[in-house]
């Protein structure tokens, strides 16, 4: 396609990239550039210094009749709806009419792996991208996750893989061209966008054009739990598979127990490369515990992902491993911080009522979401169903406050609370979270009425989350360590312990990760896990923790600061001895410490000779918020404590030995000594 000397009008520069994305693509191969949006320049200044110096004209705040009736083309953003007069006024003056992604489906010469659905879009284009990394071709990651790919066309190659977010408002200007996918992938179809395709049905045939153009040799991978998708194996020419969680397919991917399998007809795909596993046989993909990420349906996501991935001739048995690696992406399910015992989320991609109860059954602790926005006139029926079975309190935002209200007033009595703005509602969740609530941001609606998008709307919450300080606790937080065996997990819990710490050092008390596996499985949730290590780096903690779904960590070598800090998305708590005025000068730069007592504390002298001085300890407790961490015996509890309760820190006090039935007498006797003092439950903060 030749722009050279065109005048091309790229309708709708808006600030997630595609418009940008295109205007540079097309000025630099000669196209004479008009961008117009009805946001000003304001608004727009981001996008704007991304195209500075470029041969582009900016028409903002308003758009011009005869930017669209003297253009040799526009280039329509997806937003805007086909009612647009603007465009009504080009097809008048018989100016074609062309989208971002169109131009990247026309021109693009690499497979192209496609992804829609109501609900996962970006979780599972990423989880695909990621796994089809571990075969032996170039991947790349575009279309509505946020980036254009128009300017790579240059460096894509014929035999690389493209995998492409794509949304109803692309797919359905897609339909004109011809053309689908290579391997097309649609996870769900559920209400959504009302407000632009007016009805449910509308919306579904939106979608449909992912299928439709396909060929013989290509692939479609369908969700067979969705009762609209799953009736859609007659649309287009593509060989058709399916996925499941719920029980085995014919041909695909599905979910049986904690394990996924892969099975195919076995013919080879030539637009793909390799030839697929052999007919019939069932192939194992990977292991539940493979999913670091939360949330049941994010096992869906990584089916699909898996069933892309195989059939672009990733070999089955590099799924798993591969999985393992993957992170949540930011804005779902994101984990941002605990503080004060209480654990903050950022679910601002959720913009479905789907969408936010998939965040809410992620979680099985008291919940206090924290929802509403733009209303894209999508029910909330189910969405107040979820609300009472999962959440404590609600916080209510936005032009759809009150219709998820009503929700959730229709379907129980879970408490409600309207704020006017995100920052309001923040510090109202922490001033009614209690230690051990979940503080989730899950909107269930688009963020168009206070936001510019879902991505500015999660920063914000991040933000602020980040901004808070720990309170002034006066608590006792009894963890029991060195727990080897699922029965001391649970002996420790009935007991009345906070946490236990399972140990991943050089020690008698070690756990491997299959044994803190059975450990997890069996604990309960009120009882937080606490990784112990010595001397490891971030990766060998990470690489631990991620896949057990552990996220205090607890280190006792001689970690610098920056060990710390690499592992922000954990607690981390640095124990330390306190023994001279050089031991409080190691304590600056690391996020949280901890004062280590040993377990034969007598007075001001360690059981095996470490001195320790309880005045430098009552110094640092002044001076920051401390945790005294070891094995405290039942008769020096009630002391420590005394210590500390002036200054406002917690005490994690420890059991060394193993609460098997030799030591239930002891361990009994400790917690009831420590539950003498005890004035709440916190967990590391």
């Amino acid at each position: 396609m030749d722009f050279a000397g065109k005048r091309v009008t790229v309708m709708g520069l808006g600030l997630f990239g595609g418009g940008v994305g295109v205007a540079r693509f097309l000025a630099a191969r000669g196209a004479r550039v008009t961008a117009t949006d009805l946001k000003g320049a304001g608004a727009l200044a981001a996008s704007v210094a991304k195209l500075e110096g470029l041969p582009v004209t900016f028409h903002l705040g308003g758009h011009s009749d005869s930017d669209f009736t003297e253009a040799d083309v526009v280039i329509v953003n997806p937003a805007v709806p086909d009612s647009s007069p603007f465009l009504a006024k080009a097809r008048a003056a018989r100016v074609p009419l062309e989208t971002e992604i169109n131009l990247f489906f026309k021109l693009c010469p690499a497979t192209i792996v496609g992804i829609t659905g109501s609900n996962g879009k970006s979780t599972t284009a990423s989880l695909a991208a990621h796994l089809l990394e571990a075969g032996s071709r170039r991947v790349w990651l575009g279309g509505n996750i946020g980036r254009s790919l128009l300017e790579d066309l240059a460096a894509i190659r014929p035999d690389d893989l493209v995998v492409l977010e794509l949304s109803s408002f692309q797919l359905e200007r897609l339909e004109p061209t011809g053309l689908s996918p290579a391997v097309s992938i649609v996870l769900n179809v559920t209400p959504n966008h009302l407000d632009r395709h007016k009805t449910f049905d509308a919306y579904a045939r939106a979608k449909q054009p992912i299928l439709l153009h396909q060929r013989p040799a290509d692939a479609a991978l369908l969700n067979a739990d969705c009762p609209i998708v799953s009736v859609w194996g007659n649309l287009g020419r593509g060989r058709k598979f399916e996925f499941s969680t719920r029980g085995p397919v014919e041909r695909g991917a599905w979910l049986d127990g904690d394990r996924a399998f892969w099975r195919d007809g076995g013919r080879p795909l030539p637009a793909m490369g390799a030839p697929l596993p052999a007919t019939g046989a069932p192939h194992p993909l990977f292991h539940r515990t493979d999913l670091a990420l939360r949330g049941e349906h994010n096992l869906g996501n990584a089916l699909a992902a898996a069933g892309a991935a195989v059939l672009c001739g990733v070999p089955t048995e590099a799924i798993g491993p591969r999985l393992a690696s993957f992170r949540a992406i930011e804005h779902r399910l994101e984990f941002v911080r605990t503080l004060d015992g209480v654990s903050y989320y950022n679910d601002s991609k959720a913009t479905t009522p789907e969408a936010a109860i998939a965040g809410l059954r992620a979680f099985h602790e008291p919940v206090i979401l924290i929802a509403g926005g733009y209303d894209k006139e999508v029910p909330f029926d189910e969405l107040g169903k979820a609300v009472c079975q999962r959440a404590r309190l609600v916080i209510l935002l936005g032009d759809t406050a009150e219709k998820i209200h009503q929700a959730i007033a229709s379907r129980g009595n879970v408490a409600t609370r309207r704020l006017p703005d995100l920052p309001a509602a923040v510090h109202e969740a922490r001033t009614l979270a209690r230690p051990g609530d979940v503080v989730l941001l899950s909107p269930a609606c688009a963020s168009y009425d206070m936001f510019e998008n879902y991505e500015e709307r999660g920063t914000l919450f991040k933000k602020l989350v980040m901004l808070g300080k720990p309170a002034v606790a006066h608590m006792l937080w009894v963890k029991i360590c060195g727990i080897t065996r699922p029965e001391d997990a649970l002996a420790a819990a009935e007991a009345g312990a906070d946490a236990i710490g399972l140990v991943f050092a050089k020690s008698p008390r070690r756990v491997t990760s299959q044994q803190a596996q059975t450990i997890l499985a069996v604990l309960p949730p009120h009882v937080t896990p606490v990784a112990l290590f010595v001397n490891s780096t971030p990766e060998q903690i990470i690489e631990t923790c991620q896949p057990l779904g552990i996220r205090t960590v607890q280190l006792h070598g001689e970690e610098p600061p920056d060990v710390a800090r690499a592992l922000k998305d954990f607690c981390v708590v640095k124990a330390f001895r306190i023994a001279e005025e050089a031991d409080l000068r190691q304590l600056a730069g690391y996020p949280a410490w901890a004062v280590l007592l040993d377990s034969k504390v007598e007075g001001r002298q360690g059981g095996t000779g470490v001195s320790f001085d309880w005045t430098l300890a009552e110094r640092a407790a002044r001076e920051r918020r401390i945790i005294l961490a070891g094995g405290l015996r039942p008769d020096n509890v009630a002391e420590a404590v005394r210590l500390v309760r002036p200054y406002g820190v917690d005490v994690s006090s420890g059991v060394e030995s193993e609460p098997g039935e030799k030591d239930r007498a002891k361990i009994e006797a400790f917690i009831a000594a420590a539950r003498r003092e005890k004035r709440g439950q916190v967990r590391f903060a």
